[in-house]
């Protein structure tokens, strides 16, 4: 079974970790997991400055994890990035910043690689 899960909720939610269990459960009974789509307050999940702390988990840094060891394409929606200040390297050059915020294990791309993905799937499942 293939599955695309998209998070809308950002990680002060209970959704990400929600989506975080299914996913490592997906995983764990050998499905595909074929895209991981962050949207909404959603894309805050992806940034690279969120610490967790000795009370809280640091659901940000799970989510990099599990898409690091399992090779996962992790998605930002572009719009939904920007309007929120989640940018990539180039977006940063583009607008003279001096450092961007999106983290390496993920990508910034637009609606349509979730529609892609969802056409591609079995199971569209969205947290938030």
């Amino acid at each position: 079974m293939i599955y695309t899960i998209c998070i809308v909720s950002g990680p002060t939610s209970q959704a990400p970790m929600t989506a975080l269990k299914f996913a490592q459960a997906v995983l764990q009974k050998k499905h595909t997991i074929n895209k991981v789509f962050f949207y909404m307050d959603g894309v805050y999940n992806t940034s690279k400055f969120i610490i967790g702390s000795e009370y809280h988990k640091n659901i940000s840094q799970e989510w990099k994890t599990l898409i690091k060891q399992n090779n996962l394409t992790a998605v930002a929606c572009v719009s939904a990035a920007l309007k929120r200040g989640i940018i990539d390297s180039e977006e940063a050059k583009i607008n003279n910043f001096s450092d961007f915020n999106l983290d390496n294990n993920y990508e910034i791309s637009g609606i349509t690689q979730w529609i892609s993905a969802i056409v591609e799937s079995d199971r569209h499942i969205v947290f938030g």
